[in-house]
């Protein structure tokens, strides 16, 4: 999460596709970075039968600047 929270972004990384992420603390468009979320997904099957990501685990970091 940046400072602009209107250019939010998020990205979703597949088993075994990244070992490490490296997230710019600023950003020209949207500022200072002000924290992370990073949701653990599993798959599930929905009552129509389709599957999809849904998250079963989450943990959150925020962050403050002197």
């Amino acid at each position: 999460m940046y400072e602009d929270e209107r250019n939010s972004t998020s990205t979703l990384y597949r088993p075994n596709t990244a070992l490490a992420v490296t997230i710019p603390p600023v950003d020209p468009q949207r500022g200072r970075l002000t924290g992370v979320v990073v949701q653990l997904l599993t798959l599930v099957q929905d009552q129509n039968g389709e599957l999809r990501d849904a998250p079963h685990a989450e943990w959150s970091v925020r962050l403050t600047w002197s």
